[in-house]
């Protein structure tokens, strides 16, 4: 029986070297349990080590596969074409106008667009887009000429917009004059 307490007692202080230390084992085995104290520092120091080395191979294959990863082809650059496509769009347009169809007009214009006028509140809706401009197209006066200095297309292809020089003739309030209005544009 006294070997079995003595086993048990000598497994203890190599397992759990922190409780021991300093016990009974110190006082019987002084030589064997001194060396022990520091076992408890060269544990943690081993784990820590072990931590780290898995830390860093972690990481590492971490970076190896993000790096594996095939990434999607950039979109196609159709900036141009977007640009040469708002051109066109805006001569029909300005050819629409020259018909004098309210409708044909207005279509051009987002259910949710808007129209500012000088002088007047923003028309915002393709209904007040229309009442705004119904008055102007009935003038028999009315004509709109524009040149585009520049147009411009986002790479993604989800914005563009133009701006340039335009003339409005219409007739004039009082009389049968008519008066032409040049001004600058831009649209979106």
């Amino acid at each position: 029986m006294t070997a079995y307490v003595l086993s048990r007692l000598v497994l203890r202080t190599l397992v759990m070297p922190r409780r021991c230390a300093g016990g009974l084992a110190a006082r019987l085995f002084p030589t064997v349990s001194a060396p022990l104290e520091n076992h408890d520092f060269i544990l943690r120091r081993q784990i820590m080590a072990r931590a780290i080395a898995l830390l860093f191979v972690s990481s590492g294959l971490l970076v190896l596969a993000m790096s594996c990863t095939q990434q999607a082809p950039p979109p196609p650059d159709t900036r141009e074409a977007d640009a040469k496509a708002v051109q066109d769009l805006e001569a029909a347009w300005v050819k629409d106008m020259a018909t004098k169809d309210v409708d044909k007009v207005a279509s051009y214009f987002a259910d949710d667009g808007a129209a500012l006028f000088a002088n007047t509140p923003i028309a915002t809706g393709r209904d007040n887009i229309k009442a705004l401009w119904k008055p102007y197209l009935s003038d028999p006066n009315f004509s709109v000429t524009s040149q585009s200095t520049h147009t411009v297309a986002s790479k993604g292809g989800d914005l563009a917009y133009t701006m340039g020089a335009a003339s409005l003739t219409m007739s004039a309030p009082k009389g049968k004059k008519t008066v032409t209005n040049k001004g600058k544009y831009l649209t979106g």
